[in-house]
């Protein structure tokens, strides 16, 4: 057995002993005050006897018929009596007593009935000059008098002592039971437990796809290891992911870097020309801007990673939508009468939210930044801002090809380019960087196509 097992085995074991040990006590405790109390009634019912006796035959009779063994029972009882000024009239004490013939004993037991006879009914004592301990019952007859019946505790006490034998000598075989089944509970609970570990050591070894089996029956530990599940879907997504987002770096980056050396190769390459003093110049600004692309693609994919990582600091303050837009918009008018697009503004001035102005600025230029790019000529570019639901919604509806749907899902992705933005130019990363601002402002962004051509993007910002 495993240690966890051994320990749950002994703890199960253990438990079982001291629940018994309670359950003992408890019985025990019960079983004696009831044996007690028979006792008690018992004695209170051979007092009425033997005071009708006494009443009927009178004392000599009375004190003839017990010696004479002529009372039913009277080897079981201790009878004194005792007359009104305290004198013992006679004194019996029965063989189950071991006192008879022991005359200092017999003494010594009345003078201790006559000094405690007015200490209640009931009295009891211990002595090895007496045998076992005795319990008494003292009362006044109607003539002044007073009758005491007494009896010894050996048979309660035997009955005990076999009672607590009988349960020790059971005890035994159900500590047996209790250890297998303890070690049976042990290893049925502990089962999930070695599939986890046997999972990861699958895991270690270079098999990413093993999963921890499931019971099914919603337990916390059958919920750990859906946990678990759910933790490795994520990693093996998020190493995916990594590996998708490194392919594409490395196919991104390897078009300026190569532009890079085809510039200094050109100079290098026509050192000794007339004309070299130009196409350094030419291949020093070549390089400039392409490393400016590098920075910029680098840049931006620290700032997803920051906004994702929760280490972005936003210095957020309450804004104006209309004033936003407005400030984007003076710049794109412009770019967008190269293709003779039109940019309608559509937002309400009395809309309000809260955020980064700088963050959210770049977020709606990369918005309009791309319907622009993809909006074909002589079409037009709506802005609008509303209230809804108590919510603030922020769309920008074009006139272009639309998204496909099979690329929905994957347009928020960093470095993802579809079949029709592989012909523009660009990084691939505007979409990822304006979800993952947007999420940073615990707001929510989404895209549908239009039902005629087009699409929109909708941003909905908590009022």
């Amino acid at each position: 057995m495993s240690r966890i097992s051994t320990k749950i085995t002994v703890f199960y074991v253990l438990s079982f002993i001291i629940g018994a040990l309670l359950l003992f006590f408890l019985t025990g405790y019960i079983l004696d005050r009831l044996l007690k109390n028979k006792d008690k009634d018992l004695l209170e019912v051979k007092f009425q006897e033997y005071s009708l006796l006494l009443e009927k035959d009178g004392v000599e009779s009375f004190q003839f018929r017990i010696l004479n063994q002529n009372i039913l029972d009277r080897n079981h009882f201790l009878v004194r009596y005792q007359s009104d000024l305290g004198k013992t009239v006679f004194i019996y004490a029965p063989e189950s007593m071991e006192i008879v013939g022991q005359t200092n004993a017999l003494t010594e037991l009345d003078v201790f009935l006559q000094k405690n006879a007015d200490k209640g009914e009931w009295l009891a004592f211990s002595s090895p000059k007496f045998g076992d301990d005795i319990e008494i019952l003292s009362k006044k007859l109607p003539n002044g008098n007073i009758l005491q019946i007494g009896k010894d505790t050996e048979d309660r006490e035997a009955f005990l002592w076999q009672f607590i034998e009988s349960f020790f000598i059971g005890l035994i075989p159900f500590v047996l039971i209790s250890f297998i089944i303890g070690h049976l509970f042990s290893k049925k609970i502990l089962t999930p437990v070695r599939w986890l570990t046997d999972t990861v050591q699958e895991i270690r070894s270079g098999l990413l796809g093993s999963r921890v089996p499931l019971v099914g029956n919603k337990d916390e530990l059958d919920t750990l290891g859906a946990m678990f599940n759910q933790m490795q879907d994520q990693n093996e997504k998020l190493v995916q992911g990594m590996k998708e987002t490194l392919d594409n770096v490395a196919h991104d980056l390897r078009t300026p870097v190569m532009r890079m050396q085809n510039a200094v190769h050109t100079v290098l390459k026509d050192i000794t020309s007339e004309t070299h003093h130009s196409a350094l110049e030419n291949a020093l600004i070549e390089c400039q801007e392409t490393s400016e692309t590098i920075l910029k693609m680098l840049d931006t994919i620290m700032d997803i990673s920051e906004v994702e990582t929760g280490t972005m600091l936003l210095n957020k303050e309450d804004l104006s939508l209309y004033e936003l837009v407005e400030n984007v918009l003076n710049i794109y008018r412009f770019i967008g009468e190269d293709k003779n697009i039109e940019i309608k503004s559509e937002v309400a001035p009395n809309l309000c939210i809260n955020g980064d102005k700088g963050r959210l600025l770049q977020a709606f230029a990369n918005i309009i930044d791309n319907a622009i790019k993809y909006a074909p000529d002589d079409s037009c570019i709506v802005i609008k801002g509303l209230r809804k639901n108590k919510n603030i919604i922020l769309e920008v509806i074009d006139e272009g090809p639309g998204i496909p749907e099979q690329d929905m899902p994957k347009i928020w992705d960093r470095l993802y380019r579809g079949d029709i933005s592989r012909s523009t130019q660009g990084l691939g990363l505007g979409l990822s960087f304006v979800k993952a601002i947007i999420n940073a402002h615990q707001s929510h962004i989404e895209v549908k196509n239009n039902q005629i051509r087009g699409c929109t993007f909708r941003i909905i910002f908590p009022a």
